[in-house]
């Protein structure tokens, strides 16, 4: 597990945190800004929708891992969802752990970069979203390992 939080935490900078830093050291805090702006939307569907598929991911990820032992008769539907699922959620995992990094980032450049302006209560919002996002990328890459190694295993 803690092996999973650190390589989590590496891809989440990596795919979110070092664009940003790239961003803001080759065109400053409006350059930063435009991207900041481009990367985080302000689409309520687009947020709840990442938030469907992460939900369905547990639940089915839940029943795999938990209850569910296919019968021969249903092995073949339930492969069917497992893979359509994986796939969605290997497409959600990067969005969150672009998200993750632009979140947990972004507060970190502006306390280092502008010390004098810093205001906590305007990054706050920020860091709790970027580590709830930390926390589904790490549930969802650990599920996703458990998928394929049991996929592998039933095949």
């Amino acid at each position: 597990m803690k092996s999973r939080l650190t390589i989590e935490a590496l891809i989440i900078f990596l795919l979110g945190g070092v664009p940003l830093i790239a961003s803001y050291m080759l065109g400053g805090a409006e350059n930063l800004g435009a991207m900041v702006k481009n990367l985080i939307t302000s689409n309520n569907f687009l947020t709840y929708y990442l938030v469907s598929l992460f939900v369905a991911f547990l639940i089915v990820g839940s029943l795999n891992w938990l209850i569910w032992k296919p019968s021969e008769s249903s092995r073949e539907a339930w492969r069917v969802i497992t893979t359509v699922l994986h796939e969605t959620g290997s497409g959600a995992l990067g969005l969150i752990r672009v998200a993750a990094g632009v979140l947990l980032t972004f507060p970190a450049i502006w306390l280092i970069a502008e010390p004098e302006n810093f205001k906590i209560e305007k990054v706050a919002h920020l860091i709790l979203y970027g580590l709830i996002a930390y926390g589904e990328c790490v549930i969802i890459s650990g599920w996703h390992k458990d998928m394929q190694r049991k996929a592998r295993v039933h095949r």
